[in-house]
């Protein structure tokens, strides 16, 4: 799997680009990110989740939250419900994206690189 993208933060930054797999980042602007073989996650300068991406044997899981160079934003991910998934959009009457994308991997990633969250058992 090869993913490009261009991560902005809430105010239209430029944090990160990912071309190909290949990071280039913005020294001014701090992120945070973890992978392992078949799953990529970014964690932005406040510390929200705005990539994964996970490659399972059928299909490919994808949540996202992404900002032009105004601050407008858009984010695709699971539904509160945990039944299918939602499109959010900024605009006029809804400043923020509210998406929460709960994180798959273990912060910071040079302390956990490739570890995963340990969900727990009741």
């Amino acid at each position: 799997m090869k993913v490009s993208t261009l991560i902005r933060d809430k105010s239209g930054a430029a944090v990160a680009e990912l071309i190909n797999n290949e990071w280039k980042v913005n020294r001014n602007n701090t992120f945070d990110r973890n992978y392992s073989k078949d799953t990529l996650e970014v964690k932005d300068n406040s510390g929200d989740i705005v990539l994964q991406v996970r490659v399972l044997n059928d299909r490919i899981q994808f949540q996202g939250k992404f900002y032009n160079s105004q601050g407008n934003g858009v984010a695709l991910g699971k539904h509160d419900s945990g039944q299918g998934g939602t499109i959010e959009m900024t605009g006029a009457n809804h400043p923020h994206l509210e998406l929460k994308i709960e994180p798959i991997f273990q912060y910071p990633n040079e302390n956990h690189l490739g570890e995963l969250v340990q969900k727990e058992t009741n």
